[in-house]
């Protein structure tokens, strides 16, 4: 198990979680995981288009479930940005900053350079990352 960041960066909100490439699990304040991930999330489902939710794990982005923990769309991303009406900004090529020690609010989250494109739900490209973010 790998330890993940799973966040809505639109809402600016994360918890913490753990990864074992097939689920992305959320750790609850007795440490306990959960495939729930809408149980723990501080926002409301509707901010999650698609039902996706972005996760980080070592420095890739992708996509799981809110409902299940499934993994829906790989973490081969520098950066994604949530779903909305159907699609996605992916960057690759940024420098994604994190603050340590977040709470549930993600503030100061910065994402430095690279180019960016879009993909669908199932994480298929349909822009291709060929523009300036």
């Amino acid at each position: 198990m790998k330890d993940c960041l799973i966040c809505n960066s639109e809402a600016m909100l994360c918890m913490k979680g753990k990864t074992d490439g097939v689920k992305v699990y959320a750790v609850d304040e007795t440490n306990k995981l959960t495939t729930s991930l809408w149980e723990e999330y501080p926002g409301p489902p509707s901010d999650c288009d698609n039902g996706l939710i972005q996760f980080s794990v070592e420095g890739k982005w992708g996509f799981a479930h809110l409902r299940t923990g499934d993994v829906v769309i790989k973490p081969v991303w520098d950066f994604a940005m949530p779903f909305q009406k159907g699609k996605a900004m992916v960057i690759m090529g940024c420098v994604v900053s994190i603050p340590k020690g977040h709470d549930w609010l993600l503030r100061g989250l910065e994402v430095h350079g690279g180019k960016y494109g879009y993909i669908d739900s199932k994480g298929t490209l349909i822009k291709p990352c060929n523009k300036n973010f």
